[in-house]
C-alpha cells in the first residue's frame, strides 16, 4: 500500500482487492474499525496480561504509506492504518468486569466492540476513569450514596459493572452474612470446581460449597451433583437456572446479592465501592 487514498472508500476497496477480507468477502473487521467504524471520541481497552490501558482517539482515520526507508518502524510493523490517541494505564481493581470477561475469552477479535457496557451508565464510567487520576479516587466513597444507586439501578448495570473476582467476593461474603465460615485451605483451588468450602453449626455441623460465575456464564448443575450427598452447594450465575435444582443445590440469585449490598456497603473493598459510586451515577 504505497500510495495514499482520497477516501475511506478507496481505502478499504484496495485492501479488498489484496486479499485482506474474510469468509464473507468483507475487508476483515479491525481494518474497518480503524478506517471507517471508529469515531474521533471513542475509548478503546487494551489488554496485555495482568496489564490494562484505555485510550481516547482523538483524530480521523489518518495513513502511513510504506516506506522503503529501512528505519521506518511503522512499515516495519505493517502498520499502515491509524488514528491519533491518548493512553492512560489504568489500575487492574478498576477495570469493570465486561472488561475483564471480555479478554478473557479466546480468540478476542481487534477493535471489536465487547458485548457489555453499552449503557450510558458505563460509557460515564470509562469517561470519568480516564479523566481522573485512578491512584487517588479510590478512597473518596459516600457509602450512602452507594446504597442509593445500586438500590435504584437495574440489576444488569450492578452485574455489568463487577469482574469475576468481586462477584465471587460478594456472594462469599453474602454466605458468611448467612452464618457460613470459610474453610481458608480450600480457597486456594485444591479442590476444581468450587470457589471454597463453608462451615457452620446450628442444631449440629454441616458443611456447603460455593461456585459462583460472573457475565453470562453458568454453572455446570451435573458436575456438582455429587457434592450434594452430605452437603448444601450454593451456585450464583445471572440467569436463573433453566432446570429445576435438586434439593441440596440452591441458586443464590443476583437479587439476594443486591440487597445484600445494600445492606452491608461498607463491607466491599474500596475500589469496588468506587467502582459502582462511579459507573451506577445518573
Amino acid at each position: 500500500m504505497e500510495d495514499r487514498y482520497d477516501s475511506k472508500e478507496e481505502a478499504l476497496e484496495v485492501h479488498r482487492e489484496n486479499g485482506a477480507t474474510d469468509q464473507y468477502d468483507n475487508v476483515r473487521f479491525p481494518i474497518r474499525a480503524m478506517i471507517q467504524r471508529a469515531s474521533g471520541e471513542d475509548y478503546v481497552w487494551v489488554n496485555e496480561g495482568s496489564e490494562y490501558a484505555l485510550c481516547h482517539i482523538e483524530s480521523d482515520w489518518k495513513q502511513h504509506p510504506v516506506s522503503t526507508d529501512e528505519t521506518d518502524e511503522w512499515t516495519r510493523n505493517d502498520i499502515h492504518n491509524y488514528r491519533d490517541a491518548t493512553w492512560r494505564i489504568i489500575e487492574p481493581a478498576l477495570v469493570p468486569g465486561y472488561i475483564k470477561r471480555y479478554f478473557a475469552a479466546p480468540r478476542v477479535p481487534t477493535m471489536a466492540r465487547p458485548k457489555g457496557g453499552k449503557t450510558e451508565s458505563a460509557k460515564r464510567y470509562t469517561t470519568e476513569l480516564f479523566n481522573e487520576n485512578p491512584d487517588q479516587i479510590t478512597e473518596f466513597v459516600d457509602l450512602a450514596k452507594v446504597t442509593e444507586q445500586v438500590e435504584k439501578n437495574d440489576l444488569s448495570r450492578v452485574f455489568d459493572l463487577l469482574d469475576p473476582v468481586e462477584t465471587e467476593d460478594i456472594v462469599i461474603d453474602y454466605l458468611q452474612s448467612q452464618g457460613w465460615h470459610v474453610v481458608k485451605s480450600s480457597t486456594s483451588r485444591a479442590q476444581p470446581g468450587i470457589e471454597c468450602v463453608l462451615r457452620r453449626v446450628e442444631s449440629e455441623p454441616e458443611t456447603a460449597y460455593a461456585q459462583v460465575k460472573s457475565g453470562s456464564s453458568s454453572v455446570n448443575v451435573e458436575e456438582l451433583e455429587n457434592l450434594t450427598d452430605d452437603a448444601t452447594v450454593y451456585i450464583h450465575q445471572y440467569e436463573e437456572p433453566a432446570a429445576a435444582l435438586s434439593e441440596n443445590i440452591v441458586w443464590v440469585s443476583p437479587t439476594q446479592i443486591q440487597n445484600h449490598i445494600v445492606a452491608n456497603p461498607g463491607y466491599l473493598p474500596s475500589h469496588t465501592l468506587f467502582k459502582l459510586q462511579l459507573g451506577l451515577e445518573y
